[in-house]
């Protein structure tokens, strides 16, 4: 699936759970928001399952991704700059992290791009 289905994927099924919580009115906040949240770690997840499902991965490059899912998860983006700080830089440089294996490295990083491009207003 591309990039651009699974956001408008994300986008859709935000508005049918949305829709969906709001038509009942003994519906708290408090299970709307919980309900998107899981959404949008689930979507955070599709995003990168080809690194999350990559068996080849060791433990240390499954938690860096596991961070950058985490992470756009609580701040909707992901400024690259930051993958050279803690605690993204636990295990040192992604590119020691990732040793032998540049394209995994571009394409983390491609699909950051591609999903920074998607959520840059104006």
């Amino acid at each position: 699936m591309g990039l651009e289905f699974l956001l408008l994927l994300v986008v859709v099924s935000l508005m049918i759970k949305m829709l969906r919580c709001l038509r009942y009115s003994n519906t708290d906040i408090k299970r709307i928001f919980s309900q998107l949240v899981r959404l949008e770690r689930e979507a955070a997840n599709q995003l990168f399952s080809d690194f999350i499902s990559d068996q080849s991965l060791n433990s240390q490059q499954m938690e860096f991704v596991n961070l950058i899912v985490n992470h756009i998860v609580e701040n909707g983006s992901l400024d690259k700059k930051i993958l050279n700080d803690h605690p993204f830089n636990k295990y040192g440089s992604i590119t020691n992290l990732f040793e032998g294996k540049i394209d995994t490295v571009k394409q983390i990083v491609k699909r950051i791009d591609e999903l920074n491009s998607r959520t840059e207003v104006g």
